[in-house]
C-alpha cells in the first residue's frame, strides 16, 4: 500500500511539472512609456491565451543595450526607429519582423497651477531650468532635435538642465519642483495630469522623423526564427482590440 502510495505522488508531481513546463514564457521588453498600457493588452491577451509573458520595461537605450549584451528577449519595443536599424545592423533582428504599431508627441509641460510664462518650445529659456532625457533616449533626442531646428538650442544650453533617465523622469522632476519646465511624451504627460500641465506640442516641422513604437520579433539565436507564441502575441499587438487599449491611453495608433 506504502509503494502505491508513493507511485501515485510520484505521477502526481510527474505531471504537474509537465503540465507547467508546457507553458512557454515570452520575454517583452519595451520603453517606460508603455507600461501600463502593455499591462492592459497583456491582461486582455490571457484571458484566451496560455502563456507566460514577462514584461522589463525601461529606458529604450536601456534595454537595447542588455539586448546587445545578450539579454534573452523576443519581442523588444522602442519608442525610435533608430534602435531598431541598430538591432537590424547587427543581425538579432529581420527587417520583416518589424511591425510600426504606435506614435507618439513631444510636449513641454510646467507643474500644474505654475506661474511659469513659458508659452511654446522657442520661448523655453524664459525659464531658469528644463528637465530633458538624455540625448541617448529617444525622448531626449528628440527634445534635442526640436530645439535644433527651432534656432533655440543655444539658449537652452545657457539653462539649468537637468539630465533625466526617461520620458517619465522628466515629468517628475517637473511635478516635484525641480525643473521649471520639462520635455516629454504626451502621453507621460496626460497621465499625470494631476501633477503637470501641458504648454505646447513641438510644431511639426520642428522634428525630422516620427516618434514612432515599433514591435520587433527577435532571433532567438542566429539563424533561428522566432517562437509560434512569440509571433502570435506580436501579431496581436497590431490588432485593432489592442489599439482599443493603446488608444484609452492616448496614443495614437499607426496607420501604414
Amino acid at each position: 500500500m506504502k509503494k502505491m502510495l508513493l507511485l501515485i505522488m510520484a505521477l502526481f508531481i510527474m505531471t504537474g511539472c509537465g503540465e507547467k513546463e508546457a507553458v512557454e514564457s515570452i520575454k517583452v521588453f519595451a520603453d517606460v512609456s508603455l507600461e501600463g498600457a502593455l499591462n492592459d493588452v497583456i491582461e486582455e491577451y490571457q484571458k484566451e491565451n496560455f502563456v507566460n509573458i514577462d514584461v522589463v520595461t525601461g529606458s529604450t537605450s536601456e534595454l537595447l543595450s542588455r539586448i546587445e549584451k545578450g539579454a534573452e528577449c523576443d519581442i523588444y519595443i522602442p519608442s525610435s526607429k533608430e534602435q531598431i536599424n541598430t538591432l537590424i545592423d547587427d543581425k538579432l533582428l529581420e527587417q520583416e519582423n518589424v511591425t510600426p504599431i504606435l506614435k507618439n508627441s513631444i510636449v513641454i509641460i510646467k507643474k500644474l497651477q505654475s506661474d511659469i510664462t513659458v508659452k511654446s518650445f522657442d520661448t523655453a529659456a524664459e525659464a531658469e531650468s528644463i528637465a530633458m532625457a538624455k540625448e541617448s533616449e529617444p525622448v531626449g533626442a528628440f527634445a534635442r532635435e526640436i530645439f535644433i531646428n527651432l534656432n533655440v538650442f543655444k539658449d537652452i544650453l545657457k539653462m539649468d538642465i537637468n539630465s533625466c533617465e526617461s520620458s517619465l523622469d522628466a515629468v517628475n522632476s517637473v511635478a516635484d519642483g525641480k525643473s521649471d519646465v520639462g520635455v516629454c511624451f504626451e502621453t507621460d504627460a496626460i497621465a499625470n495630469a494631476d501633477k503637470v500641465q501641458i504648454i505646447a506640442a513641438a510644431p511639426k516641422d520642428s522634428l525630422n522623423s516620427e516618434v514612432l513604437y515599433s514591435v520587433a520579433l527577435l532571433n532567438k539565436e542566429e539563424g533561428l526564427e522566432p517562437s509560434d507564441n512569440a509571433v502570435k502575441f506580436a501579431e496581436y499587438l497590431d490588432t485593432p482590440e489592442a489599439a482599443d487599449i493603446f488608444d484609452n491611453f492616448d496614443f495614437e495608433i499607426y496607420i501604414s
